[in-house]
């Protein structure tokens, strides 16, 4: 059965989701995308690949990640919703916020800014299209041999199209991180129900936190 973990009427918040693999060598020279549109990439993007270590633990799939323009118009707030394939899957959320750096599509970006050990990270915005796809990176030197990279793509809809597809290939395959690229599950069947259980199982918790408050 599905779980949702759950503090009061607020989800967990939770470490950002898996997505980085240690390589040899330095980070790549990854440019942000000049004369970035940050309206029209605002929004609801599904991911649809990842890069992940072999036999990650905690698989998290139907990720879907929200992008909108805080109240104070200055940045931006991001929320990730995905499941976590573990014994029992358990639905989840993950919230942040980021800020324009410049013109181009590079951001800086933390979750969970309450917890100190929290990271600010660089968020590269390297390739996209605003209405079908979008690939993000961000990386970081560990020393002077190995680097830590993440990177994810995303699609305006839970299955890339074949044009969208072809186009992101194109730009990947020369990555030296190419291989360790993992596809999200993204079932229509599987991550619509668990949406309308979270949804279901929030609402009952909302009513029974309402009911006790008013006796």
């Amino acid at each position: 059965m599905l779980q949702i973990a759950v503090i009061g009427a607020l989800l967990v918040i939770v470490p950002q989701t898996l997505a980085t693999v240690h390589l040899p060598g330095r980070c790549p020279n990854y440019i942000a995308l000049p004369n970035f549109n940050n309206t029209e990439f605002l929004g609801e993007w599904y991911e649809i690949q990842r890069l992940a270590v072999q036999d990650e633990p905690g698989h998290a799939d139907c990720v879907v990640a929200n992008y909108s323009v805080n109240m104070d118009g200055s940045t931006l707030d991001v929320i990730n919703r995905m499941l976590v394939l573990e014994n029992p899957p358990r639905r989840v959320e993950q919230r942040g916020y980021a800020r324009y750096l410049d013109t181009t599509g590079r951001l800086v970006m933390i979750y969970n800014e309450t917890d100190p050990s929290a990271n600010i990270f660089d968020y590269y915005i390297t390739n996209t299209d605003y209405t079908q796809y979008m690939i993000a990176t961000s990386c970081e030197n560990l020393n002077n041999t190995h680097y830590a990279e993440s990177a994810w793509i995303f699609s305006r809809s839970r299955i890339l199209s074949a044009s969208a597809s072809t186009a992101v290939n194109q730009i990947i395959q020369s990555w030296a991180s190419f291989s360790h690229f993992r596809r999200t599950n993204q079932d229509q069947l599987l991550c619509s129900s668990s949406e309308q259980l979270a949804l279901g199982t929030i609402t009952l918790l909302m009513v029974l936190l309402t009911s006790h408050f008013l006796r």
